[in-house]
């Protein structure tokens, strides 16, 4: 929402870009925020010239359906300009500490592989001639105790306060020592209070790290890794507390020894788990190339998954712009939106053919 947000500022108010960014240039030297306001004008889909936007109005999938109402040049000019704030305001909210959700830029030290035999077409405009593509990728997101330890300090060491801009000032001096020495406090190994995870007679470990800055609602947040997932979300201190047991440099030795546990135990085929602890390896499916022509389809898809309970309509409005680089240093950047399974993508496919057997039998 927040880069639908900038992109109608931009376009309605006339707001300078985000820093770094800089607005598409139209071949005949329009303004490109007038352009696409009159442009999305056009298909139903006002964009204030103020800066008074609720929430009704950041809706990204209505923004994303009114797209299909444009011209190709100007959806996709449009899309990848709004897929570079997205980006731009993705690394703003990682600065500050804030952002949480989703996949941005994939990365894995086991390496990304992109499936055989992909990227596979799914659909060719009938009138445009552009083509979606399906891309399945697997990746080892797990983490070596190596890795482990290589992630902590150079955590502790981002936080080692630079005061030379402060030395005169005594007071700052003492704040930012101190508020580095308080996030390095809780960095660390923590092991369960549970000694017999999923009846293995060993207990779950994780990595926390935690910044100086880092609080939502009041709450100290710490930014988990664990050895089957090296992004496994945001816990509040508390939670932390109530359930693991932080593992001093007395306890370095039994860390080591329950994190290589976890690491080979996890080394499973995609979907498989150990108890609640899900195998290292995953299987990601994005969309790449037209995206937008068959945007409507997956809305349809996952309208049929929902009868059946296996989607809700939510999961549809969870889009993420992906960036990966395989391990051949092939870079893919694609669409996925939430729940993106096998299941979804087999009901996707049948979806398109139904419609693209309707558009031919329209031509």
């Amino acid at each position: 929402r927040e880069a639908l947000k900038q992109l109608y500022l931009e376009i309605g108010s006339r707001a300078p870009p985000m820093p770094s960014l800089s607005r598409p240039v139209l071949p005949g030297g329009e303004d490109f925020g007038e352009h696409m306001r009159v442009m999305l004008a056009g298909v139903g889909l006002e964009v204030k010239r103020n800066t008074n936007l609720s929430p009704k109005d950041l809706k990204v999938s209505v923004f994303l359906n009114k797209l299909l109402g444009l011209t190709l040049t100007d959806q996709q000019m449009l899309f990848d300009y709004f897929s570079e704030i997205f980006a731009a305001v993705v690394r703003v909210a990682q600065s500050r500490g804030t952002f949480s959700e989703g996949l941005v830029e994939m990365k894995a030290e086991g390496g990304i592989h992109l499936v055989e035999g992909y990227p596979k077409p799914i659909h060719t405009c009938v009138y445009s001639g552009a083509v979606t593509n399906l891309v399945q990728l697997k990746a080892d997101r797990g983490v070596s105790y190596g890795g482990a330890l290589e992630k902590l300090e150079s955590h502790k060491s981002e936080l080692t306060p630079n005061t030379a801009h402060v030395e005169t000032d005594t007071n700052a001096v003492a704040w930012a020592t101190a508020s580095a020495s308080t996030a390095r406090k809780h960095s660390g190994f923590w092991i369960s209070h549970n000694q017999n995870a999923a009846g293995t007679k060993q207990p779950l470990i994780l990595l926390a790290l935690e910044t100086a800055s880092r609080y939502r609602l009041g709450r100290k947040m710490l930014r988990l890794l664990r050895p089957n997932n090296g992004d496994a979300g945001v816990w509040p201190l508390e939670e932390l507390q109530a359930k693991y047991t932080f593992c001093g440099e007395k306890d370095k030795t039994r860390a080591k020894k329950t994190w290589e546990f976890w690491y080979s135990k996890t080394d499973l085929p995609v979907g498989e788990s150990v108890g609640i602890n899900m195998s290292r390896h995953i299987s990601l499916f994005l969309l790449t190339g037209a995206v937008l022509p068959v945007w409507k389809n997956i809305l349809e898809a996952y309208r049929q998954l929902a009868k059946t309970g296996a989607c809700t309509g939510e999961n549809v409005t969870k889009v993420h712009v992906v960036r990966v680089e395989t391990v051949t240093g092939q870079r893919i950047v694609g669409l996925q939106p939430g729940c993106m399974d096998q299941q979804t993508v087999d009901k996707l496919v049948e979806v398109i053919k139904c419609v693209e057997a309707l558009e031919h039998d329209m031509l």
